[in-house]
């Protein structure tokens, strides 16, 4: 029988008994002070669910049995936005990214509410609620109709669970809600600006 691991599949999103195709200890010990080292250990492993391969990590002492849990190192968890967000909003972003990541979904989907929040104060838009907020960047044409729509879905699931004594969120939610602003601030701070310098560049060509 193949030697299981188990661990969190970055795929299926789930903690599952990975089989172990192979291993690697670490031979160089970290000196961390007297009688204390750090020992790392690596495994490939295959989630017997979607058979999606990662590398994972456990840290131990050389000369014990005791090793963390397994962390995964590849494939990295979660989404990367552009560098032309804000940092503040980006933060904040991360921050709802690392939420959903250790379970906590209702943290993450008001988390995402604030990011949309932090959008429409940084483009200027800061009078009424957010419903309201939301309706002035898609008047501004921050916004299209299906992000406007998906902005108002975010906007009901952050208030959800921010309100709600039993919100019923679950990761599904939460995992749509960071789906649907990750696209929203792609959009907003980079492919609106992409396609716009595109429009500008088509327009100043001449036509043949």
């Amino acid at each position: 029988m193949s030697e299981q691991q188990v661990v969190h599949c970055p795929s299926c999103e789930r903690d599952v008994s990975g089989i172990v195709h192979a291993r690697y200890d670490n031979p160089n010990a970290h000196y961390l002070g007297p009688y204390e080292e750090s020992y790392h250990r690596y495994a490939f492993v295959s989630c017997p669910e979607c058979k999606h391969p990662f590398l994972t990590v456990e840290t131990g002492h050389p000369l014990g049995s005791c090793f963390t849990n397994p962390g995964v190192l590849y494939p990295p968890r979660g989404e990367v936005v552009s560098p032309c967000v804000p940092e503040a909003i980006r933060a904040c972003f991360y921050e709802a990214q690392q939420c959903y990541q250790n379970y906590h979904y209702r943290a993450a989907s008001v988390l995402c509410r604030a990011v949309l929040e932090l959008t429409a104060k940084e483009k200027g838009v800061t009078q009424g609620n957010l419903e309201k907020k939301i309706d002035k960047l898609r008047e501004l044409n921050l916004l299209n109709d299906d992000l406007h729509l998906w902005a108002h879905q975010i906007r009901f699931f952050g208030n959800r669970a921010a309100h709600d004594l039993d919100p019923g969120t679950d990761h599904t939610d939460a995992k749509d809600a960071l789906d649907l602003v990750k696209a929203i601030l792609d959009y907003v701070y980079s492919l609106r600006d992409k396609f716009e310098r595109f429009k500008q560049n088509r327009e100043s060509k001449p036509h043949s």
